[in-house]
């Protein structure tokens, strides 16, 4: 069930502006805040109430759980940071496993773009850090995967 087709417009606008969040601190700190995750499971978990019960729904969780192991094999192996796992996840619970493989690619191609782009240097995400600002603030690809797939789908 792809809950960010469903929501009532002011919780599909929660979930754009928390992951604007998300993506704000991605290229600020290089870190994603808990805070953006726990919302966004959160706003999954009202937006399933709201939709009420369907038996669709065991979809969601079956792409959330896949995407934890998936992520936590990527954060161990150290391609994944541990906040773009937990924001991937989350985002996650909003759709079902057809519309979330789309926002997967989605985000997996908008990745590409963005780290083709620093790595040309045209886009230069600078911190006070050297190390972090060679991060690629991958939060930003989840936040445009995501919201993009959500609005796609919005019609």
């Amino acid at each position: 069930m792809t809950l960010a087709a469903l929501a009532p417009d002011w919780l599909f606008l929660l979930f754009g502006l928390a992951f604007l969040y998300a993506a704000a601190i991605d290229i600020h700190q290089r870190r994603i805040p808990n805070a953006a995750p726990i919302a966004l499971a959160l706003g999954g978990l009202v937006a399933a109430a709201l939709a009420g019960p369907e038996a669709s729904l065991w979809q969601n969780g079956l792409l959330f759980v896949a995407i934890l192991v998936v992520g936590t094999f990527s954060f161990g192996r150290g391609w994944l940071g541990g906040g773009d796992v937990k924001l991937l996840a989350a985002a996650s619970l909003w759709f079902g496993l057809a519309d979330g493989a789309r926002m997967i690619v989605a985000t997996v191609l908008i990745g590409g773009v963005l780290t083709l782009l620093m790595l040309m240097g045209r886009i230069a995400f600078r911190g006070k850090d050297r190390e972090k600002a060679r991060l690629i603030p991958y939060g930003v690809a989840i936040a445009l995967g995501a919201v993009g797939t959500g609005l796609w789908l919005r019609g």
